[in-house]
């Protein structure tokens, strides 16, 4: 009994796989196979065939649209598994922000202590807004104050470009009751990229 079985088993396969092989149609294994004997076969539409063994890559394949971009989904990643992953990588990227538009820099005048953490960007150039203390004016003001803003200046003195303790010594040097920062509203990939603006355009557009 079970041998037979195996060979019945057997036999359903091999008229499967000549199935998916087959450019002129399928085939459909009908009927038990005797013990030493092939299924017998008779041909359908291909359309008709639902074997299973191949499915997974013929859902794969199924959208030749898809995006052509360098980082595009292909339909193996399709098929593995691994499109969600790709596609969470897709959503960080950035959207340009012009860094020499006055409409995406913003200054607020500040008393101390300001309440405004601050950490080193990671290209070692300049410093960014990590997170906005509970205690401080920064927080008891409201202040339009985000993550991921960019200290521009200290009053009238720029600090775009400097290292953290410099920077930092510009707000802890800075007189007067209030102090004034200047921030850009975007990532430091533009800021300190080929868009980077210059001293002289800074003061003439957003130090004024």
């Amino acid at each position: 009994g079970i041998t037979i079985m195996l060979r019945a088993f057997h036999a359903a396969l091999v008229a499967a796989l000549i199935a998916a092989a087959s450019p002129a149609g399928a085939w459909r294994a009908v009927g038990s196979a005797p013990s030493g004997m092939l299924a017998r076969a008779t041909r359908v539409s291909s359309s008709a065939i639902r074997a299973g063994l191949f499915d997974g890559v013929k859902d794969a394949f199924a959208n030749p649209s898809a995006p052509q971009e360098e980082d595009r989904i292909t339909p193996i990643d399709r098929w593995l598994g691994i499109d969600k992953d790709l596609t969470s990588e897709k959503a960080k990227v950035k959207t340009f922000v012009d860094p020499r538009d006055g409409a995406n820099y913003h200054r607020i005048a500040l008393a101390k202590p300001m309440g405004v953490k601050f950490i080193e960007n990671n290209g070692g150039a300049g410093i960014v807004v990590e997170v906005v203390l509970p205690d401080g004016s920064a927080a008891s003001t409201s202040a339009d104050i985000l993550a991921g803003d960019q200290l521009v200046a200290v009053d009238d003195g720029l600090v775009m470009g400097l290292d953290f303790d410099a920077s930092l010594s510009a707000i802890q040097n800075a007189g007067g009751d209030e102090v004034m920062l200047t921030f850009f509203r975007g990532p430091e990939d533009f800021l300190y990229g080929p868009t980077s603006p210059d001293a002289e355009w800074l003061r003439a557009h957003v130090l004024k």
